[in-house]
C-alpha cells in the first residue's frame, strides 16, 4: 500500500495510489490495506497541471480483480485504463455584463487488456466466432469532446437558477477485424434551482443550509444503432465505464444520478467553526459537521410497461433511483463518517460507518504524526456481500515511524437475504 503527492517543476503535481497483494484473498482475510469490501484492488498514478486557463491531467490505472477462480492469478481479461488524458478549460464568462459562461472538456482513453479484443464466453480455451452486437468488445480507443454553456441568475435575490446545455460527443476506434469506428453524441440539458440560508451563532459558528432541485433531460441521441458496440452497451456491464451509458438509469448504474428525464433533490447542512485568532490574517475556518441527503426520480423507468410481444411479461415500475445520506464530523478529537444508500426497487440498503478518536495528530509538509484508534462497520448486499465490523489503531512513535494494528470480523450471511 503506497501513496504520495509530489510537487514537480513547472507547477506539475505527481499523485500515486498503489494497492497490491500477493493473492486474491489477502485483503479480505488480512485487511491491513484498503479494499476489503471491493471486488478489485485499483492502483492509479497521475500527473496534474493547473493553469489560469485550463487543467490537464494524465492518469494510468491497474485493476487487480479479486473475482478470479485462481488464488494467485492475475486475470488477463480485466480491462485496464492505460492511459487517460483529460483537458478542461476553466469556465469563462462570455461578456462581463452578461452572466453567460462557457467551458470545454476533452478526453482520450485507451481501454486495454492482455486477453483478446472480445470476450470468449464459457470456456476461454475453446475458440468461438465473434458475433457482432452479441460478443462484447473489450479493447478500444475513445476520444470525447464536451462543450458547455450555462447561465446564472437570481430570483428575488434569494433563489439561484442555473440552466445549462452541453453536447457530449464520442469517437470510438476498435480492432478493424471486429468492428469499424463509430461516432456517438447526445445533448444534455439541465436546470438547477436552489437557495442558501446562513445563520451565525455567537461569533464562531456558522450554519449553511442549501436545498436544491435539478432537472435533467436528453432530448436526442445520435448514434448508429446497428454498430456492434452500440448494441452491446444496451446490456448492463458491457460498457467500458459509465460515460458510455446513455441514458444512465437504475438498470445500468447504482451510484450515479440518472440522466435522460429525471428530477433530483438534494439537501445540504454545514456547520463551520471559526478559530479564536483575533487577527483576520491568522483566522482559520473548519467544517466540523457536513450532512447531505438526496434522491432522484427517473421518469423513463416509471413509464415502463409490459412488452407488446409478451403482455404477460412482468416489468416492475422503478420510479426512484437510490436515496443517499452522507455525514461527516470533524471535531478536535473525534472524527466520523457515515454513508447510507437505499434502493427502493431492490428493497435493500447499503451503509458504512467509521469513527476515530485522535490522541494526537499534526501534519508538517510531508511529515505526519498521528496516534488514534478507530472503529467501523459496513453492510452491503446490493453491490457486494459485506457485513463486517472492524477496529484498529494507528500509532506514531515519531515523524518517520509508526505502526498499525487491527482486527475485523465478517458476520456469516445467508445467500439471498
Amino acid at each position: 500500500s503506497y501513496d504520495h503527492n509530489w510537487r514537480l517543476p513547472f507547477g506539475i503535481e505527481n499523485k500515486a495510489s498503489i494497492r497490491e497483494s500477493s493473492d486474491r484473498d489477502y485483503v479480505r482475510k488480512i485487511g491491513d490495506i484498503k479494499g476489503a469490501g471491493e471486488p478489485a484492488l485499483v492502483s492509479e498514478i497521475g500527473l496534474v497541471k493547473t493553469s489560469r486557463d485550463a487543467n490537464i491531467w494524465l492518469t494510468m490505472s491497474r485493476i487487480h480483480t479479486k473475482m478470479t477462480p485462481g488464488l494467485t492469478d492475475f486475470d488477463p481479461g480485466t480491462v485496464q485504463l492505460q492511459p487517460s488524458l483529460s483537458v478542461a478549460t476553466l469556465d469563462h464568462q462570455i461578456h462581463e455584463k452578461f452572466p453567460l459562461s462557457w467551458g470545454v472538456t476533452a478526453n482520450y482513453s485507451r481501454f486495454w487488456r492482455d486477453a483478446g479484443s472480445f470476450d470468449l464466453l464459457d470456456d476461454p480455451s475453446v475458440p468461438k466466432p465473434f458475433v457482432p452486437g452479441d460478443t462484447p468488445l473489450r479493447k478500444a480507443h475513445r476520444w470525447s469532446f464536451t462543450p458547455q454553456v450555462y447561465y446564472t441568475t437570481r430570483i428575488a435575490d434569494r433563489i439561484e437558477l442555473t440552466p445549462s446545455v452541453q453536447y457530449r460527443s464520442f469517437y470510438y476506434s476498435f480492432d478493424p477485424k471486429y468492428a469499424s469506428t463509430t461516432v456517438r453524441g447526445y445533448l444534455l440539458a439541465q436546470a438547477e434551482l436552489g437557495t442558501t440560508i446562513e445563520k451565525v451563532y455567537g461569533s464562531k459558528v456558522k450554519h449553511k443550509f442549501r436545498p436544491s432541485l435539478t432537472y435533467s433531460n436528453i432530448p436526442f441521441i445520435q448514434e448508429d444503432s446497428r454498430h456492434p458496440f452500440v448494441k452491446q452497451i444496451l446490456k448492463s456491464g458491457n460498457q467500458f465505464d459509465q460515460v458510455d451509458i446513455v441514458p444512465i438509469s437504475n438498470d445500468t448504474q447504482l451510484y450515479f444520478i440518472p440522466l435522460g428525464n429525471s428530477l433530483s433533490y438534494r439537501v445540504g447542512n454545514k456547520f463551520i467553526l471559526r478559530s479564536d485568532e483575533d487577527s483576520i490574517e491568522n483566522r482559520t475556518y473548519k467544517t466540523v459537521v457536513d450532512l447531505t441527503a438526496g434522491q432522484s426520480i427517473n421518469f423513463i423507468e416509471y413509464r415502463k410497461k409490459p412488452s407488446k410481444e409478451d403482455p404477460s411479461e412482468n416489468i416492475q415500475r422503478q420510479p426512484f433511483s437510490r436515496f443517499f445520506a452522507e455525514a461527516k464530523v470533524d471535531l478536535m478529537r473525534i472524527q466520523g463518517t457515515g454513508v447510507y444508500y437505499y434502493y427502493p426497487y431492490k428493497k435493500n440498503p447499503a451503509y458504512t460507518f467509521d469513527a476515530a478518536y485522535l490522541f494526537a495528530k499534526y501534519t508538517r509538509r510531508l511529515l505526519t504524526f498521528e496516534r488514534s484508534i478507530s472503529l467501523g462497520y459496513s453492510f452491503d448486499q446490493v453491490t457486494a456481500q459485506t457485513n463486517a465490523i472492524r477496529a484498529g489503531t494507528y500509532w506514531s512513535f515519531n515523524d518517520y515511524f509508526a505502526v498499525t494494528a487491527g482486527i475485523s470480523y465478517n458476520f456469516p450471511m445467508t445467500v439471498g437475504t
